[in-house]
Formats: C-alpha cells, structure tokens, sequence
C-alpha cells in the first residue's frame, strides 16, 4: 500500500528540508500516514494509527514507525526537540463513504480500502469532536516536545 490522501506535496517537502534541523535533534511525526517525510529526514520517527500505512512506512525506512495513537504518544515526557506533521482534515476527506457507486473521492476511508480505526480522526468532519480530538493529540505533541523545542 502507497497510497494516502494527505501526503506532503513536493513543495512542501521542500520547505520543511530549508527548516528542518539537519541533523543531531530527534524528531517525531505523529501523524505520518506513510512517511514522506523520510524523504527530507530519513531519521524520524513516525508514528501511525492505521496498521497499514505503519507497515508500508516502516518497510521503507530503517528508522522507526510505530503503530499509534497520537492522542496517547508512547514516549516520555519531553523526548523530541522537534515535531513535524500534517494532522487530517476536518473536511470532505473526512467522509466515510467507501467508494462503491463509482464516484471519485480522495478520502482517507478511499484510500485505505477499509474502514478506518475508531481512534481516527480522519473520519471525523469539522465540529466538537474534531476540535476536542486535536486539542488532545496537540497536547500529547506538547506533553512529548522538550522546552524551547519547535512544531511544525
């Protein structure tokens, strides 16, 4: 599996390597999807909730993936100097369609060929349980960064 609805587009891949540290800080992505971001920083750790996309990311890259969820990190307190990602969209990619009428979506659901874990935000449209999701993987992200650490 390749595909995901939501990856870094080459123009920003190149924006975050002209900001990104080059090296001797640990970074976290913990919404990785399938790991584009490798290909600016092969040393991130990426963290998936969808197993599928984890294993495909992990395949290509010898630094870790770890099935997760983002709203509960598997990490200490203040163990990344920074953290980069692209967290879902609130949008109409949200939709839980499954694509069966023929009808062209780029969705998550789509795009996975299944359904999505419960814990996954990508099912969810714009409303309270998208904000309160964010909120609280925001606050992991923050719980996870070191002080004078960087998000992105």
């Amino acid at each position: 599996m390749t595909t995901h609805p939501a990856k870094f587009s080459g123009t920003i891949l190149t924006a975050l390597d002209a900001i990104l540290p080059k090296s001797g800080v640990r970074m976290l992505d913990p919404f990785a999807g399938t790991g584009k971001i490798r290909l600016v920083r092969p040393d991130v750790i990426c963290g998936e909730l969808e197993w599928e996309w984890a294993r495909w990311a992990q395949a290509q890259s010898s630094a870790p993936t770890i099935q997760h969820n983002a709203r509960h990190l598997p990490f200490a307190k203040a163990s990344f100097d920074v953290v980069v990602t692209s967290c879902t969209y609130g949008n109409r990619m949200a939709d839980l369609y499954d694509g069966h009428d023929g009808s062209r979506r780029n969705t998550y659901r789509i795009a996975l060929g299944c359904e999505l874990h419960p814990d996954n935000s990508g099912g969810m449209q714009w409303g309270d349980a998208y904000r309160e999701f964010h909120k609280t993987a925001w606050a992991e992200v923050y719980r996870v960064l070191k002080p004078r650490g960087c998000s992105t």
